[in-house]
């Protein structure tokens, strides 16, 4: 399987790259996280998985555009050329109020 992969923010730094193309063994979202476990280490673990193989709790995957959360989670069947986007949590705001982004949510506490 060939795919692109990207990441953005904090992880371009932590995990060492921007974009990538890989080719590994398998065509699910899992067997890319096992494949970039492997090649990253336990940056990519640290980063990104929970012990049990799950990605933590407010990282974002994309395939395409879409959250796994809203197609298979980790079951999600990749295709050659598809692009996996791997997201840190990502805030920001001001004292008057702040905004919490998800990759496809705006949530604004005011």
């Amino acid at each position: 399987m060939h795919v692109k992969v990207k990441t953005i923010g904090s992880f371009i730094e932590r995990l060492g790259f921007k974009e990538r193309e890989v080719d590994f063994q398998g065509n699910t979202v899992e067997d890319l996280m096992k494949f970039l476990k492997g090649t990253l280490g336990t940056t990519f673990e640290e980063n990104v998985l929970e012990p049990n193989g799950k990605v933590k709790p407010f990282i974002k995957v994309l395939v395409n555009g879409l959250g796994i959360e809203t197609l298979r989670g980790l079951s999600t069947e990749l295709n050659d050329g598809d692009v996996v986007a791997i997201f840190p949590p990502v805030g920001g705001g001001s004292l008057r109020f702040s905004r919490i982004f998800t990759a496809s949510t705006a949530i604004l506490i005011f």
